[in-house]
């Protein structure tokens, strides 16, 4: 093997070795599994239209959900926009208002579920609606008789600052 091809083979398998190193590299740069979203975690969304990219909480991404879970409700339950569905195993145990989430976004869901085995029947619980917003009429606020395994969910609507029930 005379020099001139020794020097291509050596350059073409230092091509190669480098291009198998970049390609290796770059396998699922960027590219992050959240294994148990909580719903607070920051999401970059990409404009193809600007130069800008935005930072938003998953939980104000359509179709994601958040749950609480309380094994007992008394006074004022006030849960957080991470917070879709409510889920109370236990019949509160005192007069309770259920309030919706505050600052809530476009479309956003929240449902409160009666996960026990048993209507509530024996103390009063109220659904309320957060301040700077409201509830549409007809929208079932007496959540006593609940049925077991039940929800009231509602859906807001931006436009009107309105939660309306959806089931």
């Amino acid at each position: 093997m005379n020099f001139r091809n020794w020097r291509l083979s050596l350059g073409l398998g230092l091509g190669l070795v480098l291009g198998a190193i970049g390609i290796a590299l770059g396998q699922g740069a960027g590219l992050f599994q959240i294994v148990s979203p909580t719903g607070t975690e920051q999401v970059l969304v990409n404009n193809p239209s600007s130069a800008y990219n935005n930072s938003v909480a998953l939980n104000s991404i359509r179709n994601a959900t958040g749950y609480q879970y309380l094994t007992s409700a008394s006074g004022t339950v006030a849960p957080t926009n991470a917070v879709n569905s409510l889920l109370i195993n236990a019949q509160p145990a005192a007069s309770t208002t259920i309030n919706t989430p505050a600052s809530p976004i476009d479309a956003e869901l929240f449902q409160v579920c009666n996960v026990t085995n048993a209507a509530w029947a024996t103390n009063t619980v109220t659904l309320a609606a957060a301040s700077g917003s409201s509830l549409a009429t007809g929208v079932t606020t007496s959540l006593t008789p609940l049925a077991a395994r039940t929800c009231v969910e509602l859906q807001y609507v931006t436009s009107t600052t309105t939660w309306y029930q959806v089931r």
